[in-house]
């Protein structure tokens, strides 16, 4: 029975992840038509847009085929880190600091998963991939930890949907930073991502599923909202990965 749960959550990851990609680039072109109604200038030089487009569409196509799926994880985890730098820095983008730190956070945990992706999807792979991929993640739960400390928008909606108000807020950061802290070193990280999937769900359900509140109540745009909802599946996709992949990756080892 568990060895056909571990298949399943296996076909599950190597279906939905080389998904991303183009639900990315999809949900990208929309924020852009959703922004243009207000824009004067668009955040984005065009040929910069499709640029990213034509690149998550090649790493989608890459990830379908076997012999080539490690690589191209491996590219589309690093332009998913250079296209969290350009969110970060970019001053046409015109967002506030806490939605452009709430954007790369998550960014940069999906190009965690997605290099921990590029490992387990190549035999040859240096186990070195391994550690970075674990690395990353590590530092975007760091980020995610100060982000529900110190962002009175994030703390907010935190304290309004998750029931125990700043008693679930203690548990909830120590948590993340705990699993954070062993995401880095490299220890205990199999046990640790079993709290860590548990604690994606409940927060992806109870907090980013708010769609009224984070559009009209915080102001952020439609369809960038509904990315870091896509994001958060993903890493919880990811910590999936992890789990139902680790295991057998060390027996090979």
């Amino acid at each position: 029975m568990a060895l056909s749960v571990t298949s399943l959550a296996r076909f599950v990851v190597a279906f939905l992840l080389p998904r991303y990609p183009l639900i990315n680039a999809l949900t990208l072109l929309l924020l852009l038509s959703e922004r243009a109604v207000t824009d004067v200038n668009p955040p984005f030089n065009p040929k910069a847009v499709y640029m990213h487009v034509g690149m998550f569409f090649l790493c989608a196509l890459g990830m379908g085929v076997n012999r080539i799926r490690g690589l191209s994880a491996l590219i589309h985890a690093c332009h998913l880190l250079f296209v969290a730098l350009v969110m970060y820095t970019s001053v046409e983008i015109n967002y506030r600091f806490w939605v452009k730190v709430r954007i790369v956070q998550r960014m940069i945990g999906v190009a965690g998963f997605f290099l921990l992706f590029a490992y387990f999807s190549d035999s040859k792979s240096l186990k070195l991939l391994k550690r970075i991929g674990e690395i990353t993640v590590g530092i975007s739960l760091l980020m995610s930890t100060y982000t529900v400390l110190q962002s009175p928008e994030d703390k907010e909606a935190f304290l309004k949907f998750v029931p125990g108000l700043h008693g679930a807020l203690f548990i909830y950061a120590t948590l993340l930073a705990a699993i954070a802290l062993c995401f880095i070193p490299g220890q205990y990280v199999y046990d640790l991502t079993v709290v860590l999937l548990i604690i994606l769900i409940s927060s992806t359900c109870l907090i980013d599923t708010q769609l009224n509140y984070w559009t009209k109540s915080r102001g952020l745009h439609y369809w960038n909202q509904i990315r870091l909802l896509i994001d958060n599946c993903t890493l919880i996709v990811g910590a999936v990965l992890y789990l139902s992949y680790s295991k057998i990756s060390n027996k090979n080892e």
